[in-house]
């Protein structure tokens, strides 16, 4: 696998952690086996007894409809942005500050909800 196919598949994955229950069950099904068991399309093809276009196609729209999800509701990014918040937060060693940084994005987490 080189790096863009690493990349497609984990953002794939995290596509799926976050909306797999908004896709309909057979693209789910689709997409989860080509994504996390790694099965290739001849494989699925054979599993669900249809043509290797059918779930070429399949897995083509709901990774748009994946997409789609995440540009309009934004959870992933808003979820690695706080991870990022708070990856710098616990880097300060001074506990008051610390604290109060603490605070201040609980606050506004809390706010922006």
């Amino acid at each position: 696998m080189n790096e863009k196919s690493f990349q497609e598949r984990d953002e794939a994955i995290a596509l799926l952690d976050v909306y797999e229950d908004l896709l309909t069950p057979s693209q789910k099904k689709i997409v989860d086996s080509y994504y996390r068991y790694d099965l290739s399309l001849s494989e699925i093809a054979e599993n669900e007894s249809i043509s290797r276009a059918a779930v070429s196609d399949c897995l083509n729209k709901a990774m748009a409809k994946l997409r789609e999800f995440e540009k309009t509701l934004l959870i992933i990014k808003k979820r690695n942005e706080n991870i990022e918040t708070l990856s710098s937060i616990q880097k300060i060693e001074d506990d008051e500050k610390r604290l109060e940084a603490y605070k201040q994005f609980s606050e506004a987490y809390i706010n922006g909800i």
